[in-house]
């Protein structure tokens, strides 16, 4: 699984993208409702922080004999309001123009070293960040933001111990605040410090006055960690609740689904994550892994080959492809060297194991499945494919022909929505208000008295694994050389994935997999 957003086996699961917005005003215990935007993964490595919305600091005139201190306020709020929608428009310069004449109106306000540190963050400029930050915490005693970001630029520059220490600070500073918990559980969670992480996430989590999706991301992410997947299906499911429509919402659910062998709601939730970031190539991976493994492998090629024209890196989308081309020996050359590289990817030790089997090796087959069984037993105790079938399947309908006695060939089969069949009907991919589902075989000629045989079955789907559904027989008259046959429900399909098998003269001719989504 690519858990690059994934279940390619790297549960390194998404360092969670924080939304940065909003102004530099302090933060009093509001939440960021921050997300990413279509998900994409950090690849910048640096954490994105939640912004935060607060009561401001402002500075005082002073009293006594001293001259009036003028009134700058208008002034520094202009300042700081333009300097907030440069950053935000992404004009640097113009950004720090403005915080930097914001702090010569009003030295002893915090928010100008906030905007100045979040610029400076955004930049990977993290000694200017750490220096604009400690000086705001120095003029806003009592807000825990600063010392938080403060805590989230230590860790960006490596250095976890001071990461700590500024984090416990946040807690001090204002511990009725889930920000500064939120920053303490995330350094826990660096040091794999996870008991204490998860206490500390949760309790941010009470604080906060509205669902905040980052702290269940964060949530998903340690517990995963742990390989506590029925604890992180509850977060997961969470994230979903609060942001139905974020990316990484979706592929942490799925992700988990799949850990658990729960595998046509997994792929749904995957497909949802595609519609929303369809650039991405990892959940294009991972469904593809799902209709492998359900023998689907007209499908499980079809995403394979979009993960890797979107650039996908991990390794078994292209020699997925490989074993569907049927070059299973060289799929197990780079399946064994990609499972020393990645030891902790069950599937590739799982695919190593599938091959295996496709070649006789049953003993080297049960070695791999133990190795998997170590890191997602759940997932790895569902049925795996039988790649001896690869030949029949693989390649839908231009598979190649399929001889009988009588001479009489099938040339081609195919699903369709409707018989006749328009170019725009044929699919292998429907969905439930499909009722009627066709399947249509075409032979190499016309010969009355060939017995065809549709058995239709259940792949994977709900309560239901690998059944016959129903089989209907059909012996073709003169002049036929292309028959149908179809399946009806009464309601709408069950999601998930199906099969239909052809013989021809009692033999097996065809097996085309098809889905529900």
């Amino acid at each position: 699984m690519d858990n690059n957003l994934s279940l390619t086996g790297r549960i390194n699961f998404l360092i969670m993208l924080f939304i940065l917005s909003g102004s530099v005003a302090l933060v009093r215990a509001q939440p960021s409702g921050g997300g990413v935007a279509g998900g994409a993964a950090n690849v910048s490595g640096t954490m994105k922080l939640p912004a935060g919305k607060a009561t401001r600091t402002t500075t005082k005139p002073r009293t006594g004999t001293q001259p009036k201190t003028p009134d700058n306020s208008a002034q520094v709020e202009d300042a700081l309001s333009l300097a907030d929608d440069e950053r935000k428009a992404g004009r640097t310069e113009a950004a720090e123009r403005g915080y930097l004449l914001a702090a010569k109106l009003a030295p002893n306000d915090a928010r100008p070293y906030v905007g100045l540190g979040h610029l400076y963050y955004d930049q990977k400029r993290f000694p200017d960040a750490e220096k604009n930050y400690a000086h705001a915490a120095t003029l806003a005693r009592g807000d825990s933001e600063p010392y938080a970001r403060l805590a989230f630029t230590y860790c960006e520059m490596k250095r976890l111990p001071d990461a700590l220490s500024a984090a416990r600070r946040a807690v001090a500073a204002q511990p009725d605040n889930y920000y500064g918990y939120l920053a303490l559980g995330y350094v826990l969670s660096l040091q794999k410090n996870y008991v204490e992480a998860e206490s500390t996430y949760r309790k941010s989590i009470s604080l906060a006055p509205q669902p905040v999706l980052v702290l269940h991301s964060e949530l998903v992410r340690i517990l995963s960690e742990q390989r506590r997947y029925t604890d992180a299906l509850t977060e997961a499911k969470t994230e979903v609740d609060i942001a139905p429509k974020n990316f990484s919402a979706r592929f942490d659910y799925a992700v988990i689904l799949q850990k658990l062998g729960k595998l046509v709601p997994s792929s749904e939730q995957y497909l949802e994550a595609i519609k929303l970031y369809p650039k991405g190539s990892a959940a294009h991976s991972n469904v593809g892994l799902l209709y492998y493994m359900t023998e689907n492998f007209l499908a499980a090629r079809e995403h394979w080959s979009a993960a890797i024209s979107l650039g996908t890196t991990y390794e078994p989308d292209r020699i997925g492809i490989m074993i569907l081309d049927g070059r299973l020996a060289d799929a197990r050359r780079e399946l064994e060297a990609y499972t020393q590289k990645a030891p902790d990817d069950e599937d590739g030790w799982l695919m190593l194991g599938d091959v295996c089997r496709a070649l006789g090796d049953d003993s080297k087959a049960r070695v791999t499945d133990a190795r998997a069984a170590q890191i997602a037993p759940e997932y790895v105790g569902l049925r795996r494919p039988n790649l001896r079938a690869v030949s029949t399947s693989s390649h839908g309908p231009e598979s190649g022909n399929s001889s009988s006695s009588s001479g009489v060939q099938i040339v081609r089969v195919y699903m369709s929505r409707n018989y006749p069949a328009a170019s725009t009907d044929l699919t292998s991919r429907f969905v439930p208000g499909d009722r009627t589902v066709y399947c249509i075989v075409e032979f190499n000629q016309a010969r009355a008295g060939s017995l065809v045989r549709f058995v239709w079955k259940t792949v994977q789907i709900a309560d239901s694994q690998n059944e016959v559904i129903k089989t209907v027989d059909y012996t073709t008259k003169a002049g036929e050389s292309e028959v149908h046959g179809n399946l009806t429900l009464p309601r709408d399909w069950p999601r998930g994935t199906y099969k239909t098998e052809v013989y021809l003269n009692n033999t097996l001719a065809k097996t085309i997999n098809w889905s529900v989504q």
